[in-house]
């Protein structure tokens, strides 16, 4: 996420420093360590790349960016649980790499995901009982994610949510707009592994996930 001077505190910024430095010492040992992260995708945004790896299974996260066929596909997809199918999610934030990260790991652990850049357009098509949870980027252009969900609020009073965000500045006005949310459930701070995402993404949406290993 491309971090806005004007909306950003002190300790943000110093947070964004540090992932970056940090995502600067890792990005030669990865390089060496695997040939399944393409440059490519070590090319991306400080943010995306830390949540690619942070789970700390980089096996299981290049495999989800390894492509269907050829040689580097290497891994058989496991099979979807029962309890995400047909479950719909709706993924919004206008990141384009860390909605397309979102969306491969929750496809890849079964459910069915739709993605969305602009706020306004989300608004424009939504339709209610389409989702059964939203996962909305906070920090986004013509609207937050919290202006966005109290809009849709009016559409679909009680569809689910979870808020997502880089910027702990977030953090007090959560807790004081949605004091009946759930910080655990409701509030992912990035850079976030796929492993966590699926975990908070199933515990807000009540599965049935016992026994269940998704890679």
């Amino acid at each position: 996420m491309i971090l806005k001077p004007k909306s950003v505190n002190i300790s943000s910024r110093i947070q964004s420093r540090n992932e970056k430095n940090a995502y600067t010492a890792i990005k030669k040992p990865l390089l060496n360590q695997t040939n399944r992260l393409s440059t490519n995708v070590l090319n991306r945004d400080p943010y995306s790349v830390l949540s690619l790896i942070s789970s700390g299974n980089l096996e299981t996260n290049a495999r989800v960016y390894a492509p269907t066929s050829g040689k580097s596909a290497t891994s058989q997809p496991q099979p979807f649980p029962l309890s995400t199918l047909n479950m719909r999610i709706l993924i919004v934030d206008d990141d384009l790499d860390i909605a397309k990260f979102f969306k491969l790991a929750l496809d890849r652990a079964g459910f069915i995901t739709e993605v969305y850049n602009d706020p306004l357009s989300v608004l424009m098509n939504f339709k209610k009982g389409a989702y059964d949870l939203l996962l909305l980027d906070i920090n986004m252009p013509q609207m937050t994610g919290f202006e966005l969900y109290g809009k849709i609020s009016q559409i679909e009073d009680g569809v689910k949510v979870c808020f997502v965000t880089a910027f702990e500045e977030y953090y007090s006005e959560f807790k004081t707009t949605f004091p009946h949310l759930d910080e655990i459930e409701c509030y992912i701070k990035k850079p976030v592994g796929m492993d966590n995402l699926i975990q908070t993404v199933k515990l807000r949406l009540d599965c049935n996930w016992s026994n269940i290993n998704f890679f």
